[in-house]
């Protein structure tokens, strides 16, 4: 007797219903790769995630938060993860950084220097905020049809100036209270971290003035002035880094007695492009890393990383080569998943690239590199 072929509805022709939820581990689903923001994480590093536990250990879970102006979800990736990992285990995912997940907009780079230096110390990094606009009419043509734009961000400032501080003053005696401006310079000391005004413009107007301290006591602390959040608050700008620790080491050594008034603009700038502060000294052996180190940046010192020389060791990888050498004294490493020559995932301390060019508003080409201090801080200088 043959096999039944299914439902006869005409001659010739047989029907069969197939319930596909049952065979979705079997329909041929290879790998995914999903690019966008996420809660944390390594960033523009694509890492292989197998399931959610893992991939909320490398870049958090799923959140609700929407944009105000569109009500666009910021994080859609987490739910296409989340639900692509019910029926795979083959993920690959890398999270971007930004606003919109491609172009953060322009960044404004605060430096410090000594007069008559060349080394220009990077203090504070200051980001347009801006917001989405939806797709809709934006205007008619000359014949009274409608004229459409995409999605797209709008910026708030595409320039910032620098100049001298000028603020507000209040003084309270047996007469009651007294007020009166107050102006100063860009130098700084041990007791006056810097004080400066930034103008914020666009198309060539001003939109913004903001008075600023880097003292972090003063009423007019720059975070207090600014935020740091890129979608609470009123300014045309907010602080996305500042490196105030090691501004005070700076100033402390003699390194720098001023604020530049000249900022450095980069139209795209990633948050890792200026560096995270370095988180310690190498202190835990190559063999020990785990997952939770990933994305980790230390410095290895001979005196303060606590660790035998031959414990000391990063991972290079030439093609199908992997070596281990021994670390340099003073140099900054980074922790990193990567496949060993088994294909089996290991974790280890990768040598952090020190040098690159990056072009600058003007069109020519900034050489920004690492200096290599003893310090549990990154320090960055624009040589110019």
């Amino acid at each position: 007797m043959g096999k039944i072929r299914g439902t006869h509805s005409s001659p010739g022709i047989y029907t069969q219903i197939t319930d596909l939820s049952y065979a979705s581990q079997n329909l041929g689903i290879t790998s995914l790769g999903l690019v966008g923001e996420t809660l944390k994480g390594p960033a523009f590093d694509p890492i292989p995630v197998s399931k959610w536990d893992e991939y909320v250990s490398y870049f958090g879970g799923t959140s609700p938060e929407k944009f105000k102006d569109s009500q666009y979800p910021k994080y859609e990736l987490p739910y296409i993860a989340q639900s692509y990992l019910k029926a795979s285990d083959r993920l690959q995912v890398c999270r971007v950084l930004g606003l919109s997940g491609y172009n953060a907009g322009p960044a404004f780079v605060i430096t410090a220097s000594k007069d008559n230096g060349t080394d220009h110390y990077v203090v504070a990094v200051l980001r347009s905020r801006g917001k989405y606009v939806k797709y809709g009419t934006v205007g008619y043509d000359n014949d009274g049809c409608p004229i459409t734009d995409y999605d797209k961000i709008i910026f708030d400032c595409d320039e910032v100036v620098l100049s001298k501080y000028s603020g507000v003053t209040f003084h309270y005696n047996c007469n009651g209270y007294s007020g009166g401006t107050e102006s100063g310079d860009f130098s700084v000391s041990t007791f006056n971290k810097g004080r400066f005004t930034i103008t914020a413009r666009k198309n060539g107007n001003d939109v913004g003035t903001y008075s600023v301290s880097l003292n972090t006591g003063a009423k007019d602390y720059i975070y207090n002035v600014l935020g740091s959040d890129p979608n609470e608050g009123s300014a045309a700008l907010f602080v996305e880094e500042l490196y105030d620790v090691m501004l005070d080491g700076l100033i402390e050594m003699g390194t720098v007695n001023k604020i530049d008034s000249a900022v450095t603009k980069y139209d795209y700038y990633t948050r890792n492009a200026i560096a995270e502060p370095v988180q310690d000294f190498v202190s835990i052996p190559l063999n020990d890393l785990t997952k939770s180190n990933v994305g980790g940046r230390f410095m290895y010192s001979k005196n303060y990383s606590e660790l035998e020389l031959s414990d000391a060791k990063f991972i290079e990888i030439s093609g199908d080569s992997i070596t281990k050498n021994t670390m340099v004294d003073g140099n900054i490493y980074n922790v990193k998943r990567y496949k060993d020559e088994n294909g089996q995932p290991k974790y280890g301390y990768f040598q952090e690239v020190v040098d690159w060019s990056t072009s600058d508003a003007s069109g020519g080409t900034t050489v920004m590199h690492t200096k290599r201090k003893l310090s549990k801080y990154l320090l960055i200088t624009i040589s110019w």
